[in-house]
């Protein structure tokens, strides 16, 4: 499997990394995850919910690799997950926001940056 750094959802398809498009959504390409694990998106979802006490912009977590944080309203066109676990740095870039990935690999948000960095730190407490 590859390192997924992050996922952009556009409609019906999605781009790992800027470099694999499948035609599919989020949710739909997650649940190939999570039925390994015998639940599902909404269960997963709900849970977190429920334990964690969140209410909008739920982290999705999968696995001790993957957790992936929103960071636009579900309702947007383009949708961006990034992938907690792969991130080594997150940077303000003026009013922009830069995150760096372990393996070097960077991608430029339009959202500011203490609301990516809240959104991550608050991620960071989700265990399995």
């Amino acid at each position: 499997m590859i390192k997924i750094n992050y996922i952009i959802e556009k409609g019906n398809n999605i781009y790992i990394n800027n470099k694999t498009h499948i035609q599919t959504n989020f949710r739909k390409y997650i649940e190939t995850f999570l039925e390994s694990q015998l639940t599902t998106f909404k269960g997963r979802v709900d849970a977190i919910k429920n334990k964690y006490g969140f209410h909008k912009l739920i982290p999705i977590y999968i696995s001790h690799q993957l957790c992936f944080i929103p960071l636009n309203n579900l309702k947007d066109y383009e949708l961006v997950y990034i992938n907690i676990y792969e991130i080594n740095l997150i940077q303000k870039v003026k009013n922009k926001t830069l995150i760096r990935f372990h393996d070097q690999s960077e991608i430029i948000i339009n959202k500011q940056f203490n609301s990516i960095y809240n959104n991550y730190k608050r991620a960071l407490i989700i265990k399995s």
